[in-house]
């Protein structure tokens, strides 16, 4: 499973300016230095460069060489943690964009201020009596589905008829992906106010 970062919580907390790091030129050794796991055991371990120290020379020589690796490894794992960071927070990562959807109505395709629309839902104090279904998109586990999931419960406030459906798909256009779910939310909704009319 690869690490989701929420680039807020960092640029806040942790490292500021992170959100402009997207790239990085960091070599990859390994490919020029094929036997770096064998280092201490080709130099040490060996029978003819064994008896070419003596100690405490030869104990140095094992430190050095046993540093050397262990600096090695740690600067690749470093860089596989970097470029690990660097491919789940790129801008054409997805939860990154849906992120920037919410903050920048221009970004999102209805133009909506989901963060203004957000409030007005939670700022109002009336709940209605009329038939409310909210349908949700089938969301992945990461923090930012979580989030807009949640947020969705919030429409269910409006009305004390309220219902929420999920989407078998994650698809943000439900009527494409699922239109049998939407045909029949519309009539659930369409014979509930008929059946308050008689």
């Amino acid at each position: 499973m690869t690490t989701q970062f929420n680039v807020d919580l960092l640029e806040k907390y942790i490292a500021p300016s992170i959100s402009k790091f997207y790239t990085v030129e960091i070599p990859d050794l390994r490919q020029v230095h094929d036997q770096h796991l064998y280092w201490l055991s080709n130099h040490f371990l060996n029978s003819s460069l064994s008896g070419a120290y003596v100690s405490p020379m030869r104990q140095y020589a094992i430190n050095a060489i046993y540093r050397i690796q262990s600096a090695f490894k740690d600067y690749h794992e470093a860089r596989d943690l970097t470029y690990n960071y660097l491919k789940v927070t790129l801008p054409d990562n997805p939860a990154i964009n849906m992120w920037l959807f919410v903050k920048d109505p221009s970004k999102n395709d209805e133009n909506i201020d989901r963060i203004a629309s957000i409030e007005q839902v939670r700022s109002k104090q009336n709940t209605f009596d009329f038939p409310l279904i909210v349908l949700t998109r089938a969301t992945d586990s990461d923090e930012l589905s979580k989030i807009e999931t949640d947020l969705q419960v919030e429409f269910l406030k409006l009305s004390a008829k309220s219902k929420q459906y999920f989407s078998k798909h994650n698809d943000h256009f439900i009527q494409n992906s699922e239109p049998e779910l939407v045909i029949d939310s519309i009539r659930q909704v369409v014979e509930s106010v008929k059946a308050n009319v008689v």
